[in-house]
C-alpha cells in the first residue's frame, strides 16, 4: 500500500498538459495514492472495513450487511420472509 499519500495538487497545476497531452505528475501521485489507500488493488471498487468502507461492490435485492466482530468484517445476508412480530 502507498504510504506517501498526497496532498491535493493546486488549481494551477493542470490535469493534462496540453503540450504532451499527458498528466501531469502531481495529479498522477494524487490518484495513485487515493486508488493505494482505499482498495490497496484488491477488488476493484470496494473499500474495505479496515478504510472504513463495506468491502462488497455487488449487492441484491434484500441483502443486508451483518457484522462480524471475530474478523472485523461485513457480510451480507439475504432477508427472507417469516413471522411478523406484533407488539
Amino acid at each position: 500500500m502507498a504510504t506517501n499519500i498526497t496532498l491535493l495538487p493546486s488549481s494551477k497545476v493542470p490535469l493534462i498538459y496540453e503540450d504532451t497531452t499527458t498528466m501531469s505528475t502531481e495529479w498522477y501521485r494524487f490518484f495513485f495514492n487515493i486508488y493505494g489507500y482505499t482498495a490497496n488493488g484488491t477488488v476493484p471498487g470496494a473499500i474495505p472495513t479496515t478504510k472504513g468502507g463495506t468491502g462488497q461492490i455487488i449487492y441484491t435485492d434484500g441483502q443486508l450487511l451483518i457484522g462480524d466482530s471475530s474478523t472485523g468484517s461485513l457480510n451480507k445476508a439475504t432477508l427472507t420472509a417469516g413471522l411478523t412480530l406484533r407488539f
